[in-house]
């Protein structure tokens, strides 16, 4: 098989507490990429271990070339570890992928479909299902994304996995996304961008590593759905002041007991007056909070989500000088090797 040489390819890898899987996965994927690629990039991202995985990336760093290695200063989620890996990538193309379910074999192949002009090529898993979910995880993504789509009027697969190769183009589209750590997933509903679908086979790639909870992607969803839509605080609002109308009525309904009926139980008109009075008002106060949330969201500018504590490179970077990169004092890297 001959090497890519026209073409840089980076490989983003978001790990935490890796020390039982982690050397054997990062080699399997430098294997990949270097037969492939003359010219290519791990950028591992490591979400704040506490477990001596940084250790063993540090001795890898000696061994490997082309390693960018990236630690967090505190636990941010593997969705934002994610995030930093494509903001600190130098590929024409950026893969983003879940090293304890995807199998790196498949990225040259997948490259090779954004080469032919797609900003990005998505996995989807093969079976409509991820590895590791039960029935009632899948009938809970099921519901979610119908949920999703009646919220947001986008069409989101859902056997869509963490696989993704990205343009350089679209990484740059991502960056200027206030909430691009949330949105990764749901890219190739919200632009329209060139794109594609890669089949495969996900599956549970080493013994070890954490698994998915029922409740971890519930939190994700939400976060997801609000980060894409801000539809949901325009419902909250309608709820709130249906609420206070309906409070509204309750109100007139006690006053016209009150004066048409002489056997009320002592005591019933003021109780039921004073409630439906207070609860009138804190509807209003909640349609008025929400509305000013839903005002807020629409206009806000996000801030840097994460902060890097620990950077290093491998020994070795093959041709950095013909990348035509700048350093951090902003020289060009070309020639000063």
């Amino acid at each position: 098989m001959n090497k890519n040489t026209s073409t840089v390819v980076s490989v983003v890898v978001g790990i935490r507490n890796a020390t039982e899987y982690g050397e054997a996965m990062l080699r399997e994927v430098w294997g990949v990429m270097d037969a492939a690629y003359e010219d290519f990039e791990i950028v591992v991202v490591d979400d704040a271990s506490d477990d001596g995985t940084d250790v063993l990336i540090r001795r890898l760093l000696d061994e490997l070339p082309n390693i960018q290695y990236y630690g967090l200063s505190r636990p941010m989620g593997l969705g934002i570890a994610m995030v930093a890996g494509l903001d600190n990538s130098i590929g024409d193309f950026v893969v983003t992928f879940n090293p304890l379910e995807d199998p790196p074999q498949v990225i040259p192949e997948m490259v090779e479909i954004a080469q032919d002009g797609h900003d990005i090529v998505y996995g989807v898993a093969d079976q409509g299902a991820r590895p590791g979910s039960g029935f009632l995880y899948r009938m809970m993504v099921r519901a979610y994304y119908r949920l999703f789509r009646a919220s947001t009027g986008l069409q989101l697969s859902g056997s869509a996995t963490a696989l993704r190769v990205l343009s350089r183009r679209m990484v740059n589209h991502v960056a200027e996304s206030p909430s691009r750590h949330e949105l990764l997933r749901v890219l190739p509903a919200l632009i329209g961008y060139e794109h594609a679908e890669y089949p495969y086979s996900p599956g549970k790639r080493y013994a070890s590593g954490s698994e998915r909870s029922l409740f971890s992607g519930m939190a994700s969803g939400v976060n997801m759905l609000l980060a894409t839509s801000v539809r949901p605080l325009r419902v909250a609002t309608v709820l709130a002041l249906m609420a206070a109308t309906l409070n509204l009525a309750y109100s007139g309904y006690i006053l016209a007991i009150a004066v048409l009926k002489s056997d009320v139980a002592e005591g019933w008109v003021t109780l039921s007056a004073q409630s439906s009075g207070m609860f009138f008002l804190f509807s209003l106060i909640l349609a008025m909070m929400s509305e000013f949330l839903y005002r807020i969201a629409s206009d806000m500018v996000g801030s840097q989500p994460y902060f890097i504590s620990r950077e290093e490179s491998s020994v070795g970077l093959r041709r950095r000088g013909d990348l035509n990169l700048l350093d951090q004092e902003g020289k060009w890297a070309q020639g000063e090797e």
